[in-house]
C-alpha cells in the first residue's frame, strides 16, 4: 500500500475522524454518528431516530441487490488489522464474508459484489489456526489442558496470530441525532443536521431486532419513534453495556425534517466510507507488515511464513488485474465537494417506502395520549415533544454552511 492513499474509517473508537494529510492532523467526519460517552467509567443516553435505506444505492451493490429493497440495517463483516502505513488498526471489509452476506441474507439478491476476489486475511486466519493445531498435536493433542497450552509461547503466538486475522460482524444503521435536532447537544461551527451512519455491535442489532418483533416500526414516519440507547462504560469504553428503550412520547417532525430524512440522495454511502481492498492490495499490506514482528498478535512474521508456510498463494511475476466494477482503494481520490451555487438538485416528493426485508414487523400499535389501568382510570398524561420547526430554522440560520451544502426546499443540507 502506498503512502498517501485515501484512508478509510479508523477503528471503532475513532469512527468519527478521518486523517487530514495536508495538515498532518485529524478532522471530524460528520458522516458517522459517535455514541456517547467516550470516556471509561461514564454513562449517557443517546436519542436517535433510525430510518430506512436502500442497500442498492451503495457502491458495489447496485447490480446484486433488488432496487426496491429497504432495510434498517446492513451487516458487514470487518477485519480490524494493523496498517503500518497508517500506524494503527483500520477496519477492512471482509470480501468473502460480505459476499456471503449478500448471497444468503438479502432476499432476491443476484450475484455478489466482489465475484473475482478472495479474502487473503481469512486465508491467513485459517493458516495460523492450522499451525496452532499442529503445535498442539506436538504437545500431546486434545488431551493437553488449556492452562498448559497458554504457557507454551509458540502455541500462544500462533493462536494470537490467528485471532488477529479474524473478522467480526458489524451492523450499520442510518440515524438522525434527535438531541441535535432539538438543539440539546453542541454542534460544531461547520456542522449541519444530517442523516449519519452508525457502526453498531451485535448487541445493538439484537436489541433493535427484538423491538421489531414486538411490533415497533420505529422508522415509520407516520408514527416515528425515538430510540433511547443507554451506554454504560463501567467496564471501559471498549467494553460498554447497552440498554435500548423506546421513548413513549410522540415525536413531531416538521415537513422540513421529513424531507431531510427521505432525501436518499444525501445519505452517506457506507461502502465508500469503509476500506475495501482487492486481493492484490491485501497481499501488499501483508508484505508491508513483515518486519514488525515485535507486535505479537497484530502483525505477521517473515515473508516465508506469511506467503508460503501459511498457505496464502501469491501470483509470481504478474500483478492481478483489476476486476470489472471494482476500483482499487489506492486509486480513489478525495472528491472535492461541489459548491452549493453549482448544485441544483430536484427533490421529488417521496412516499414512505414499504419495508421488504426478512424481518416482517407486526402492525404498529397506536400510541394513546393517556395511559389507563384496567378499569380505565387515567394514570398519567404523556408528554408530547413540541414542534421543532423554529428550532431547526434557528439552527440552520445560526451556523455557517460551508462548501458541501445544497439547497433543498429553501434550506441547506450537507452533500455526501
Amino acid at each position: 500500500m502506498k503512502d498517501g492513499r485515501v484512508m478509510g474509517i479508523a477503528a471503532d473508537k475513532d469512527m468519527q475522524r478521518i486523517e487530514d494529510k495536508s495538515s498532518g492532523g485529524y478532522q471530524v467526519n460528520y458522516n458517522w454518528y459517535r455514541m456517547l460517552p467516550k470516556e471509561d467509567g461514564e454513562k449517557a443516553d443517546n436519542r436517535l431516530y433510525c430510518g430506512l435505506f436502500k442497500p442498492s444505492s451503495f457502491a458495489y451493490l447496485g447490480e446484486c441487490v433488488p432496487k426496491d429493497l429497504y432495510t434498517y440495517y446492513l451487516r458487514i463483516p470487518l477485519h480490524y488489522l494493523y496498517d503500518p502505513i497508517e500506524g494503527r488498526n483500520v477496519p477492512i471489509v471482509c470480501i468473502d464474508g460480505f459476499n456471503d452476506v449478500i448471497k444468503t441474507s438479502i432476499p432476491g439478491s443476484v450475484g455478489v459484489p466482489f465475484p473475482d476476489q478472495s479474502c487473503k486475511y481469512c486465508a491467513m486466519e485459517k493458516g495460523w489456526w492450522k499451525k496452532a493445531n499442529e503445535r498442539r498435536e506436538a504437545l500431546g493433542g486434545k488431551q493437553v489442558p488449556y492452562e498448559t497450552l497458554t504457557k507454551d509461547e509458540d502455541w500462544m503466538l500462533k493462536r494470537n496470530m490467528a485471532r488477529s486475522f479474524k473478522s467480526s460482524d458489524r451492523y450499520f444503521f442510518l440515524v438522525l441525532d434527535i438531541d441535535k435536532l432539538l438543539v440539546n447537544k453542541h454542534m460544531d461551527e461547520d456542522e449541519v443536521l444530517q442523516m449519519q451512519l452508525y457502526n453498531g455491535s451485535e448487541t445493538i442489532f439484537k436489541n433493535l431486532y427484538q423491538k421489531v418483533h414486538l411490533g415497533y416500526s420505529f422508522w415509520n414516519l407516520d408514527d416515528p419513534k425515538i430510540l433511547v440507547i443507554h451506554r454504560d462504560n463501567k467496564n471501559g469504553a471498549q467494553r460498554p453495556d447497552y440498554v435500548i428503550e423506546i421513548d413513549p412520547r410522540p415525536l413531531k417532525l416538521t415537513d422540513e425534517v421529513r424531507e431531510l430524512i427521505l432525501s436518499e440522495e444525501f445519505y452517506p454511502d457506507v461502502m465508500k466510507e469503509l476500506v475495501i481492498q482487492t486481493s492484490e492490495e491485501q497481499l501488499e499490506m501483508l508484505r508491508a507488515r513483515e518486519d514488525e514482528t515485535s507486535l505479537i498478535g497484530v502483525v505477521v512474521p517473515t515473508k516465508a511464513a506469511t506467503m508460503i508456510d501459511i498457505g496464502v498463494k501469491e501470483t509470481v511475476g504478474s500483478k492481478q488485474s483489476e476486476p470489472s466494477g471494482i476500483k482499487l482503494r489506492t486509486q480513489i481520490k478525495t472528491q472535492k465537494v461541489v459548491e452549493a451555487s453549482k448544485v441544483e438538485p430536484k427533490v421529488e416528493p417521496k412516499v414512505e417506502p414499504k419495508v421488504e426485508s426478512k424481518v416482517e414487523p407486526k402492525v404498529e400499535p397506536k400510541v394513546e395520549e393517556t395511559v389507563t389501568n384496567i378499569e380505565g382510570e387515567v394514570l398519567e398524561e404523556k408528554e408530547v415533544i413540541k414542534d421543532s420547526e423554529s428550532l431547526v430554522e434557528k439552527l440552520n440560520r445560526a451556523r455557517r454552511i460551508k462548501n458541501g451544502a445544497v439547497e433543498v426546499g429553501g434550506k441547506q443540507y450537507r452533500s455526501f
